[in-house]
């Protein structure tokens, strides 16, 4: 985020208003659905909901998001460690890889959640003294306030609804709405650790809970972001050849600011890794756990705990091997991190996050409609998305960035008309004539923040439109437990709560439901902590 604040401005505070939104979608509608029915998989609700095929679609869907999402994380800290050391990039990202992979297998979920609450610390310590020197050093919090002025990076009051704009306030509060919504409510990575609280409203503490430390980070990157523009006001970085892809700006702001401080660089990369080992660590353990559940386990349900621990800690390393191979394929790239990140997840997670939305809301619609608006709804992300990059849509208006006080001759002052940057390429050129089709300015040049938002849309209308052809479902056989209504707060009068049901009758909590029985995941993380023998067969 210090990257898209340099580049595009302080638009980018919106994000916390999409992470308040999503911790609120997640608590009313999604915890208590998941935990009453204790899945073993994520997308099991989806075979519960509608049909397995469903189910094993979306899952390699998601698989495929996680493991690019991983190989972009993985890629970050890497390419800033060799920044700052006479280490190759493919070097660092093998050692990155390599050791996320290790204490994941041999350490299991145990390890992941103690290796998390220290890299946070090491975060929080490393990113605020970014934030506090790059203070000291440029002058002030006057002077850093005069250069975003300067440099219109005080930008967050944005508030044109075009959807081609990059980076709006609309944009980013509801594009990364929905992707944040994916990843929280529909990712594997999250939901074992809703899952593993013992009670639903252990479970809602630690969604609240959560959102304190991420706005946080969100808030000192931020901070960072406009401090590190204050510094390069006059000399950018990348545009002076200091360094070769806009990525590195951030570790090569710490390594100027603490020059003369020995260990300070190495402790900014220190909290960058930090952030990748917490999240590539999950992401493994996730991975390994659909493969398990939504692959073995219903071919082989009857497979003993240790073949089970050995099957999973076996995927470990295969998906932290290809974790490492999608690094090395991205290091390729030349594009900006993040809307990589926000593209892909939109890519699979608007359209999977609009088959849970169906099946939690919307009892009317069965497994042939809610197959429709999977296909519809990746037809459409996918035509705007390939499209944009084949034809290098203009998605963004860069800010000014200058090199008027840089000790070069090659360069002189520069303000960017356009920065266009899809995937494969980040290009920094004047405005000049395009052949492209008609679509190019419209369609195509929709904010790739906006594409889980697309996806998401689409899918709800592919669904509703097969099913006027397919026929609708009778609410009143629906499984009660597979749904939540959309309002069934007692502050509304009763007549309200019953026609939000849609006809579904009211879910009776059970002994069992308030007992929290364990699902096999948590069966699977104790085995893999107490290296027991104990287990249970898969329900299906």
């Amino acid at each position: 985020m210090p990257v898209e604040v340099y580049m595009f401005g302080t638009v980018f505070i919106w994000y916390n208003v999409s992470i308040l939104m999503t911790n609120a979608v997640a608590l009313i509608y999604f915890i208590p659905v998941f935990h009453r029915l204790q899945l073993n998989s994520v997308y099991e609700y989806l075979e519960l909901r509608f049909h397995p095929v469903i189910r094993k679609i979306t899952s390699v869907m998601g698989m495929m998001n996680t493991m690019f999402y991983l190989g972009l994380t993985v890629y970050i800290p890497s390419l800033a460690l060799s920044a700052v050391t006479p280490m190759s990039l493919y070097i660092t990202i093998a050692i990155t890889s390599a050791t996320c992979t290790f204490y994941t297998t041999v350490g299991g979920m145990k390890a992941v959640i103690w290796t998390d609450v220290f890299q946070f610390l090491i975060m929080i310590v490393g990113m605020l003294s970014i934030l506090f020197k790059g203070i000291l050093v440029v002058g002030g919090f006057d002077i850093i306030l005069s250069a975003a002025e300067r440099g219109q990076r005080n930008n967050f009051l944005t508030f044109d609804p075009d959807p081609r704009i990059r980076s709006s306030a609309w944009s980013i509060t509801f594009g990364f709405f929905f992707i944040t919504c994916y990843e929280t409510v529909c990712n594997q990575m999250f939901i074992q650790r809703w899952l593993s609280c013992p009670t639903i409203k252990n479970s809602r503490i630690a969604v609240g809970v959560s959102i304190i430390p991420v706005i946080c980070l969100a808030m000192i990157s931020i901070g960072n972001g406009i401090v590190m523009y204050a510094y390069y006001e006059d000399c950018d970085p990348l545009l002076s050849k200091n360094i070769f892809k806009i990525d590195q700006i951030m570790p090569r702001f710490a390594v100027d600011l603490f020059h003369d401080t020995p260990g300070m660089a190495g402790l900014f990369v220190a909290a960058a890794f930090c952030g990748t080992l917490s999240t590539v660590s999950s992401g493994i353990n996730a991975l390994s756990s659909l493969l398990v559940m939504d692959f073995i386990l219903p071919k082989f349900p009857n497979l003993t705990a240790g073949r089970k621990l050995l099957i999973s800690k076996t995927a470990s390393l295969f998906f932290g091997g290809l974790v490492m191979l999608l690094a090395y394929f991205l290091s390729l790239s030349q594009s900006n991190v993040m809307q990589a990140v926000s593209s892909i997840i939109g890519f699979f997670g608007g359209p999977i996050l609009g088959l849970f939305t169906i099946g939690i809301l919307m009892p009317w619609i069965d497994y042939k409609g809610s197959f429709g608006g999977l296909l519809l709804g990746l037809a459409c992300t996918g035509w705007i998305g390939i499209s944009a990059m084949v034809y290098s849509a203009d998605t963004a208006t860069a800010l000014p960035l200058s090199t008027q006080a840089c000790n070069i001759t090659t360069l002189t002052n520069t303000t960017l008309d356009k920065v266009i940057t899809i995937y494969n390429t980040t290009l920094y050129t004047e405005t000049t004539g395009t052949s492209s089709p008609n679509l190019f300015n419209t369609i195509y040049s929709i904010s790739p923040f906006l594409y889980g938002a697309l996806g998401f849309t689409m899918a709800l209308v592919g669904a509703h439109v097969t099913s006027i052809f397919t026929g609708f479902s009778n609410p009143r056989n629906a499984e009660e437990k597979l749904f939540v209504p959309l309002i069934d707060s007692e502050i509304f009068p009763e007549k309200m709560r019953i026609f939000f049901r849609f006809g579904v009758p009211p879910y009776q909590a059970t002994k069992s439901d308030k007992n929290d029985k364990p699902s096999e995941v948590k069966k699977m993380f104790c085995a893999t902590e107490q290296r027991t023998g104990r287990g249970t067969s898969n329900k299906h």
